[in-house]
């Protein structure tokens, strides 16, 4: 190395080190603690709901620690979003998209995974009862068995969930074709119960979370077989085809009822960075 190569080095050394050492710009610092003050807002409005087997109570549904997925949606004006989920016994039987759009509303958008009615209560009110199965669970078109180990049957999870294309409809003629995330955003199992080993995954609108489909190996007798089911995380038209052909719909709903497996708690978004006089939402 030469002297002037030498001090060119190092010159650019300390150029690198001091740019290290410079402080974060103000804005960047309140971007950074507003982003996570919105995520513990999200964390504790989930938190804030008591959801349960409407047949048994007694069977509370336990929520998971942290969320899901965190996305924004540019397109429909969400500012950040996260996606939770409930479990009972080690497996997902609620979820919720815990969001806020930049009108000042914050959404609370829950899809029942069960086999039969669920109720919800926040403060000791009821916010949510689905009375019926909130998806139906079918046998899966997968060639092969379950494979022993689960590092193979995620494998054969993830080629399945590739197998399917899922779209959503915001208006006549505008249809758009979801992006699938390539690993599961939730995978569970039940020791000794009838699920040997499950996953969720995602169709998205960008980052946003739209149709949901959870791959499951169950128990039959002494074998394992398929199982799958397709959820809508949307109030929007949803579809999921295979070879072009839809195996799976969910219409249109321009207002759901608290009775409905899906259903939008609608409020005031009152967090961190909370807007003055919202306009009405007009774009759900």
């Amino acid at each position: 190395m030469t002297l002037l190569h030498g001090g060119v080095l190092g010159c650019l050394l300390l150029t690198v080190a001091l740019a290290a050492d410079d402080p974060p710009k103000p804005d960047e610092t309140k971007d950074k603690e507003e982003k996570a003050a919105r995520m513990e807002h999200m964390k504790q409005a989930a938190k804030g709901y008591d959801i349960a087997l409407a047949s048994d109570e007694a069977k509370k549904l336990v929520l998971t620690e942290e969320p899901l997925l965190r996305f924004d949606d540019q397109v429909t004006g969400v500012v950040d979003g996260t996606l939770f989920v409930w479990l009972l016994d080690d497996q997902p039987v609620a979820t919720a998209s815990v969001w806020i759009r930049k009108t000042g509303h914050e959404f609370h958008e829950f899809q029942s995974l069960a086999a039969g009615a669920l109720t919800a209560s926040n403060q000791g009110q009821p916010k949510w009862t689905p009375a019926q199965p909130g998806i139906e669970r079918k046998l899966a078109p997968i060639a092969q068995p379950p494979a022993a180990t689960a590092v193979g049957r995620l494998v054969q999870m993830r080629t399945f969930a590739r197998e399917y294309t899922a779209t959503v409809t915001a208006r006549a003629n505008d249809q758009q074709v979801l992006r699938l995330l390539p690993q599961p955003v939730y995978r569970y199992s039940q020791p000794g119960g009838a699920v040997a080993d499950g996953a969720i995954f995602a169709y998205c609108k960008g980052t946003n979370p739209e149709v949901l489909l959870l791959v499951e190996a169950v128990k039959d007798g002494k074998k394992l077989e398929w199982n799958y089911a397709f959820a809508r995380m949307t109030s929007r038209e949803c579809d999921a085809r295979r070879d072009d052909k839809v195996v799976w719909s969910a219409l249109l709903t321009r207002k759901e009822l608290p009775t409905d497996p899906y259903f939008n708690v609608v409020q005031r978004y009152k967090g961190p960075g909370t807007k003055v006089n919202p306009a009405p939402d007009k774009n759900r």
